[in-house]
């Protein structure tokens, strides 16, 4: 089952300090320069939520738009959805922390045989349908990218010796579960303040910003990279940073021996344009308005295998910290029946 995060906008990031991937930082600063006043922008938002919404209906994904705080949800949003669009909600516990289930590939990442919950969440049940239920920070998906037999994950050396239920670590327990794990550097990214300045440079965990991890129309893994990556070394602050290539020879070894594919497309025009979903029919959703990542991708998974939303997603990297990945999660059936 597919959840849709919960139209939640009266938290937009106006106001607020806020990370943007260094590779992308220019185009966000090109886009902010638009003077635009806070209705604009939430009427933008609207239409970007509900384009991807459009988009999940075509495609003819089951699919439940997240519902558990009444108080905090755009209900224009909601109602366009459920009347006009025929959505159904999944009801949450409103004690539910808001960005699980505003982004919902926060709430948990399902892996199989296995799923890891944030730490934020509750383990309700340590075994259900055969799936081994665990907390942990790699939990929250935005840190890890997962195809066939194989995770990329996002962590360092402290990260994964995080003790789990019976004092498992977390990368041990994926590795039991029989996948291959790639270790991912830290993406480097900018913090912005309300006025625009930069705060200066951070590593941050969350590549799937600037990556995706894709199985082809040749039933091979291929990983696509932001074209102008930056990343640093475990453990360390921004400072000794590493390009794209750097970073590809870092990772030389573990993706050559695990087959791998590595795409680099050109120039991406809007915010966040590889923070897509494929569904496990191969076909993948992504923004419209990146040209050039939209060729790549349909070479790679197949021409009739891509959708692209009416409008591009750019105010919702912008405003909400949200692409179409972080707004889509899976998640079991008896997780679902337990939060009902």
């Amino acid at each position: 089952m597919y959840l849709l995060g919960e139209p939640i906008f009266a938290h937009s990031r106006q106001g607020e300090d806020f990370l943007i991937p260094l590779s992308q930082a220019s185009l966000c600063h090109d886009f902010l320069k638009e003077k635009l006043t806070p209705a604009e922008v939430l009427t933008e938002i609207r239409v970007e939520y509900l384009s991807i919404v459009r988009a999940l209906k075509q495609m003819g994904v089951d699919f439940r738009i997240v519902f558990a705080h009444e108080s905090l949800i755009d209900k224009p949003t909601l109602t366009c959805c459920v009347r006009l669009l025929d959505c159904r909600l999944a009801g949450f516990h409103p004690h539910t922390p808001v960005p699980c289930t505003a982004f919902p590939r926060d709430f948990a990442t399902s892996l199989p045989k296995l799923l890891l919950l944030n730490p934020a969440m509750k383990v309700l049940i340590p075994e259900k349908d055969g799936h081994r239920v665990m907390a942990t920070h790699i939990g929250e998906g935005g840190r890890m990218l997962f195809g066939k037999d194989t995770v990329i994950v996002c962590a360092n050396n402290r990260l994964s010796y995080l003790e789990l239920q019976e004092g498992t670590p977390a990368l041990e327990l994926i590795k039991e579960s029989g996948l291959n794990i790639i270790r991912f550097p830290y993406v480097v990214a900018e913090k912005l303040n309300p006025e625009r300045q930069s705060l200066g440079y951070f590593p941050n965990a969350h590549l799937d910003r600037c990556t995706s991890l894709l199985v082809g129309a040749d039933n091979g893994l291929h990983l696509i990279v932001d074209p102008g990556l930056i990343t640093c070394k475990e453990d360390e602050a921004p400072v000794n940073c590493l390009d794209i290539q750097q970073t590809l020879e870092l990772l030389n070894i573990n993706l050559t021996t695990l087959g791998l594919t590595v795409h680099v497309p050109g120039d991406l025009t809007v915010p966040y344009a590889l923070n897509l979903m494929q569904f496990p029919d191969k076909r993948v959703l992504m923004t419209s308005g990146s040209p050039e990542v939209e060729n790549l991708i349909r070479l790679i998974v197949g021409d009739g295998n891509v959708s692209t939303t009416e409008v591009p997603v750019r105010f919702l990297p912008l405003w909400q910290y949200a692409g179409i990945r972080c707004l889509i999660g899976e998640l079991p059936e008896f997780i679902l029946k337990k939060l009902h």
